[in-house]
């Protein structure tokens, strides 16, 4: 019973980024995702985790709509832009965002992609 509950959560939550990763980049991306998806599929279920899916995004640039603004960045970098701008990671503090004009200092380890 508890591996049907578990089972159902992660297809909610597949969907759930696959949503996500639509609503950011468009039906295009969200389509080449869901092939990525699809692919790795075995790796994304025995590890648990998205990681096969997103590496399977490298090799091109991709295009992210943020708050009205386009953000282009390597493929390389798709798990992480995704979990960015997808789950507003770094926008959890009430009514915080990047404005015109504005300078973000990323002092991260990560690849520099807020």
């Amino acid at each position: 019973m508890t591996t049907g509950r578990r089972g159902r959560a992660g297809v909610r939550r597949l969907i759930s980024e696959l949503a996500s990763v639509q609503h950011l980049g468009g039906p295009r991306v969200a389509a080449r995702y869901g092939l990525s998806l699809l692919r790795h599929g075995a790796a994304v279920v025995s590890e648990g985790t998205l990681a096969a899916a997103d590496a399977g995004m490298s090799g091109r640039v991709w295009t992210f709509r943020v708050d009205g603004r386009d953000i282009a960045f390597d493929g390389y970098s798709f798990g992480v832009a995704r979990e960015i701008y997808g789950r507003r990671a770094y926008f959890a503090a009430a009514g915080f965002s990047v404005g015109p004009g504005d300078t973000v200092l990323d002092l991260g380890a990560n690849a520099g992609i807020f």
